[in-house]
């Protein structure tokens, strides 16, 4: 019975260490028209997802320019008559993300404000935040600062589940038996 136990003990923990990658989707926005608030959120999916993946290998990121020429693409290939069910199962995964990071850059003068935060789509609850002001000759620095910040306020949850091997030792220990303890005799008496 115990070796069951254990068997059936070990087969919950391996198929629970059996994890999918943690999926990342970014939105970026310019609160501004001028084409360098543009280059700067054009910049950010790339600089974000260097340093997310050096501190967490197990993630997937898609950004929004990614998932719209995703779509453009399969549309065309629709209209072609070659599209896949595949392909649109692929940008329908790839939209259900599990953290979800916006970032926003706004002009002020000659300096641009950049502000992300990211959120935990299935808690509905925002995680990690950090803002920073840059120039248009540092805001690539600046973004690598902004996506370090994140990633560690990041390291507090439990972003890359544990994908591995699980050993688990069983020692029986052996217990001396005991013998019974001879039964004392009983000496009170009953009134009638």
């Amino acid at each position: 019975m115990k070796h069951l136990l254990v068997i059936i003990i070990t087969a919950i923990t391996v198929l629970n260490t059996w994890a999918t990658q943690t999926k990342f989707f970014i939105v970026t926005q310019a609160k501004s028209e001028s084409p360098d608030t543009r280059t700067i959120c054009q910049a950010f999916p790339t600089e974000f997802s260097k340093v997310l993946i050096r501190s967490f290998p197990c993630v997937e990121i898609m950004d929004d320019a990614t998932l719209r020429e995703m779509i453009r693409w399969e549309r065309m290939r629709q209209l072609l008559g070659s599209g896949s069910d595949e392909e649109l199962q692929n940008i329908a995964s790839g939209i259900g993300s599990d953290y979800l990071i916006k970032f926003t850059v706004i002009s002020i003068g000659s300096r641009f404000s950049m502000d992300a935060f990211c959120a935990n789509t299935r808690k509905a609850e925002v995680i990690a935040r950090a803002s920073a002001m840059a120039t248009s000759a540092d805001y690539v620095s600046q973004i690598v600062k902004l996506s370090k910040d994140i990633a560690k306020q990041l390291e507090e949850y439990e972003i890359c589940h544990y994908y591995g091997p699980v050993t688990i030792e069983v020692k029986a220990r052996q217990m001396k038996q005991r013998l019974p303890r001879p039964a004392l005799p009983v000496t009170k008496t009953m009134p009638l």
